[in-house]
């Protein structure tokens, strides 16, 4: 039987939402609880409920969502590894048709796929078909809780701490830098048409970009790190896109612009 392991991220008072997410135990089942701690004080809410035999909790210091996922990673010994957070649901049929998934593509060490709310709406437009990458269908980008992965075949590619949450500069967009990163270092990554997991709290880092000069940032240094220097055209475009007026475009491009910059002065594309 291919092991499990559920690797959740959170951080403070979140550490509360997380036996939410715990199914019955399960055989081949178990959680991997990254928590991150701004201030010792939060220590003293961790739930009793996650001294249970099948979750391993693992409490560092400081912030950033990058950060946290590598944690959960380095403290997982599954062969297959679900990227959670305190706000996923899952049921147990799932999580063996996820076992199904990986028995009968053993070519694929990365499979993705559909995430929809609690209403079992999906949060956002799928593609009908199943893909590889790099053929992603225009439009089409990852979120961190539709990605699952063969743990041995993601060793040493840990997500880049420049990007994400928490991070310095950026708002978002570690997900999409991470599976960038390992296409290009040769893993399989595969899109299922599945729904797979069901979100309390639909993820809203790249909204609002319009109006936020550090997702504009952000959208600089992601579109940058995939694409190289044709995202200089990419972000051009994007800042017509958002903008109402030339001013407010000209203001977006030179966001964007600082994000490249940003990118190529703390290590370029290969971090």
């Amino acid at each position: 039987m291919l092991t499990i392991d559920i690797l959740i991220c959170t951080i403070d008072e979140g550490i509360l939402d997380v036996p939410k997410v715990l199914l019955p135990t399960c055989e081949g089942v178990n959680y991997i609880v990254s928590m991150q701690c701004s201030d010792e004080s939060f220590r003293s809410v961790i739930p009793d409920i996650l001294m249970r035999d099948d979750v391993k909790l693992s409490i560092i210091e400081g912030k950033g969502l990058s950060a946290n996922r590598n944690n959960a990673i380095a403290n997982s010994s599954a062969d297959i590894c679900v990227i959670a957070d305190d706000d996923v649901r899952y049921d147990l049929d799932t999580l063996n048709v996820l076992r199904g998934l990986y028995l009968s593509r053993p070519d694929a060490d990365v499979i993705i796929l559909k995430a929809s709310d609690v209403n079992g709406m999906p949060l956002k437009n799928y593609p009908k078909d199943t893909f590889s990458f790099p053929h992603v269908p225009k439009g089409y980008y990852p979120m961190s809780i539709e990605v699952t992965f063969r743990r041995k075949s993601v060793q040493g590619i840990w997500f880049d701490t420049r990007f994400g949450l928490g991070s310095e500069y950026t708002a978002y967009g570690e997900e999409e830098v991470w599976v960038n990163s390992l296409v290009r270092k040769g893993v399989k990554v595969v899109y299922v048409p599945l729904t797979f997991v069901e979100t309390t709290e639909c993820p809203k880092s790249a909204l609002g970009l319009a109006l936020s000069k550090k997702k504009q940032f952000t959208k600089g240094a992601v579109l940058y790190y995939i694409y190289g220097w044709t995202s200089v055209l990419r972000c051009l475009k994007c800042a017509f896109l958002i903008s109402d007026n030339i001013a407010t475009a000209f203001s977006s491009f030179v966001q964007m612009m600082k994000g490249i910059c940003y990118v190529i002065k703390t290590g370029g594309r290969n971090v």
